[in-house]
């Protein structure tokens, strides 16, 4: 944690240094003494960080929402480190839940400010809205979600009124919407434009993995388990992983495409510097309808060309000669990229499925036959299932058997979830069976 976010005068956790990539070294112990004065000590020595262990971490997002709510409703904190302290405050959580997916109570814990951004939003859009960072920056994995958490927040609310709830899941669906890029390499994140078959491969599975994760965690609402798996979704089918299309994408993924692409194009990449937002905002347009929602991006542009209007100064400034690429050239989709025939491939919206409902059960290694699922679409040496308990393992073989119908051997690809919660899972077929 920050040595700024030490404000206890005794510790409630142990403290820990790490010097040149060495063991953790005990700084301080939970109900030692602590002054301000510790604090200007460890900063004089170069140290910005103390480090807790992962079995005080709940005490740890406790004390940083506390120093979040308390730095936000500090009406004499000037709105910069304001807003430093609650974006630094939520990329920290993040980060952890990426490199730490097993800690308890962080998706919880980012629910609860989650709650807090709902009402601050609510009550006062302008000073709320001071948490969007347009200024000239790198692109950073934590820093970009928490800047598309709220983003999208703000743009629900232009878009479809200040509900409290929806605006909770909206937040909490923005801050999470990249989690499965955890295990991906920065050299692949960094890139733009058309990637080898291992980069996208890793870009294209990455909102399946992150639903993944977040299934294993309390207090994920569903429009927030839609963002993280169809941000990368588009209205004209060529999204992915997926490849659904208009109608079938659900509003709060169709805010998240938006503000996830502005955010991207307005920080700075390896290869490119940030972009002003005018030029962003008009190369989102160009695709309105095919790549973006219309009306969400109506919303959007109307509540960006309001920040630029009141604080010009925190945007990147146009000027004449900057380089605008166009958008088909540089947002990865599936009809640019060839999708592998692999176990976890996804049925495409052009593969030759036809949609059924026919009650099967499932019966695995071991020879238990007790796990009942729905038969929802057979296509070309793939089955797609709608499960009523938790998946299976990627790669797990098993036996559909259906009552008068011959049964159907399966390999178990990935799967993924529908509107209502529901595990769906995909599968390839191996070969057929006796009658059940």
């Amino acid at each position: 944690m920050s040595i700024d976010a030490l404000h206890a005068r005794q510790l409630e956790l142990d403290l820990y240094m790490i010097h040149a990539g060495k063991d953790p070294v005990l700084y301080r112990s939970v109900g030692s003494p602590y002054t301000p004065g510790d604090t200007n000590n460890l900063a004089e020595q170069g140290v910005a960080w103390l480090y807790v262990p992962t079995g005080q971490h709940r005490v740890f997002q406790r004390i940083l929402t506390e120093n979040l709510v308390r730095a936000y409703e500090d009406a004499a904190l000037p709105p910069d480190e304001r807003c430093g302290v609650v974006r630094s405050s939520c990329a920290r959580l993040i980060h952890d839940l990426m490199r730490y997916p097993t800690i308890p109570g962080i998706t919880e814990t980012l629910g609860e400010i989650c709650g807090y951004f709902s009402m601050w939003c609510a009550d006062d859009l302008d000073r709320f809205a001071e948490l969007l960072d347009l200024s000239a920056r790198d692109y950073e994995s934590t820093t970009h979600m928490v800047n598309v958490g709220v983003g999208c927040g703000l743009l629900w609310r232009e878009f479809k009124g200040p509900d409290p709830e929806r605006l909770r899941e909206v937040f909490q669906g923005g801050l999470l919407h990249d989690i499965g890029k955890r295990a991906i390499p920065d050299d692949v994140i960094h890139r733009e434009g058309k990637l080898d078959d291992d980069a996208w491969a890793m870009i294209r599975d990455h909102p399946i993995t992150g639903a993944e994760l977040l299934a294993r965690h309390k207090g994920i609402s569903h429009a927030a388990m839609d963002m993280v798996r169809d941000h990368h979704e588009r209205p004209d089918g060529c999204g992915f992983p997926r490849g659904i299309k208009a109608h079938e994408i659900g509003v709060p993924a169709r805010v998240c495409a938006i503000v996830d692409t502005f955010d991207s194009l307005t920080t700075a990449r390896k290869h490119r510097d940030p972009l002003p937002p005018v030029r962003v905002l008009a190369s989102l347009r160009e695709e309105a309808g095919t790549l973006f929602d219309t009306g969400a991006l109506d919303a959007w542009d109307r509540t960006i060309q309001r920040l630029i209007q009141r604080h010009p100064e925190r945007c990147v400034p146009d000027s004449a000669g900057i380089d605008t690429p166009k958008l088909r050239l540089i947002v990865p989709s599936a009809p640019k990229q060839a999708i592998p025939r692999s176990p976890d491939a996804v049925v495409g919206p052009g593969a030759r499925e036809r949609e059924c409902d026919i009650p099967v059960r499932i019966a695995r290694a071991g020879g238990a036959t007790g796990e009942p699922a729905r038969l929802v679409a057979i296509g070309p040496g793939r089955v797609r299932l709608v499960l009523s308990g938790a998946p299976l393992r990627v790669g797990e073989r098993c036996r559909l058997l259906m009552e008068g119908r011959p049964g159907v051997e399966v390999i178990v690809g990935h799967h993924h979830f529908g509107p209502g919660g529901e595990v769906i899972l995909e599968c390839e077929t191996m070969r057929r069976g006796r009658a059940a």
